[in-house]
């Protein structure tokens, strides 16, 4: 576990860079979230869409296929193309704790864990 300090706020995240306590989240969180990966500083549509997402998930229990985004969450139709959507960056962004057996649908329709399996990098 460690901590990340963001606004005289702190924010413990596991060893991987999950949020532990998703209650925390909020969108200077995501920002700092989103710089700790590498990604440019996050403009006001991609706030609006990982918003949309985490609520999704908050709600329904389902985080919605990122290609499909554009058209069920109002947006530019190129919306989807932002680099800073990959599953599973967009969900660590949004500040949702990591779940044992998530698997993100990509965008060439192969499913990838949230987190490395224990065997990756093995031959297959």
């Amino acid at each position: 576990m460690f901590v990340l300090e963001c606004n005289d706020q702190s924010y413990r995240l596991d060893d991987t860079g999950f949020l532990i306590d998703q209650v925390e989240w909020n969108e200077e969180l995501a920002v700092a979230l989103a710089s700790m990966m590498g990604a440019e500083p996050l403009s006001a549509l991609q706030l609006d869409v990982l918003r949309f997402l985490r609520e999704c998930f908050l709600r329904h229990k389902v985080f919605p296929i990122i290609t499909s985004l554009c058209r069920i969450d109002p947006q530019p139709e190129n919306c989807a193309n932002e680099p800073f959507i990959e599953p599973k960056k967009a969900w660590k962004m949004c500040g949702l704790t990591k779940e044992d057996g998530v698997r993100c649908l990509e965008q060439c329709g192969r499913y990838s864990p949230t987190e490395p399996a224990a065997d990756e990098g093995a031959s297959t």
